[in-house]
């Protein structure tokens, strides 16, 4: 099964998820490196986010004064907070192998102060379903609970 465990973005302002990435990106992916388990890290580079989210890995059209603009102006994805993902997806078979994301993204939710989304991949249309959150205001997350949400 392939699950993905993001940062919610329903609770955010503009660019308070551009903030956790630029702070708790690299903590992230060095963890991932160091795991055992088949994880991958989903979100961008830190250092191609401006403080409004933008990404700033390629020079912006002088003309541009907004992401419309910048839309129509050029052929470059242009990142927004509402338009990514940040956190990891992984590829499971028994609940033991979440335990270990669970509570590290716990302390990144903790230090951010945000939630983080649990979900699954659909394996027939591929679609995100969401199955539940945890984090600063949810609080730590119940491995039994995701795993019967889940069904594992």
């Amino acid at each position: 099964m392939k699950l993905y465990i993001y940062a919610d973005h329903s609770q955010f302002e503009a660019n308070e998820l551009v903030k956790i990435v630029k702070t708790s990106a690299a903590e992230l992916k060095a963890w991932i490196d160091s795991s055992p388990l088949f994880l991958e890290y989903v979100g961008p580079e830190p250092n191609e986010l401006d403080a409004d989210g933008l990404d700033t890995s390629e020079p912006l059209p002088a003309e541009a004064t907004t992401v419309e603009e910048l839309a129509a102006l050029t052929d470059v994805d242009y990142l927004m907070p509402e338009t990514f993902d940040f956190g990891l997806t992984l590829s499971i078979k028994n609940k033991k192998h979440l335990q270990e994301p669970l509570n590290f993204l716990n302390k990144i939710a903790q230090k951010n102060k945000c939630e983080f989304v649990v979900g699954y991949f659909d394996e027939t249309t591929n679609k995100k379903e969401d199955v539940c959150f945890f984090g600063f205001e949810e609080g730590k997350p119940d491995l039994f609970e995701i795993a019967n949400y889940l069904g594992l």
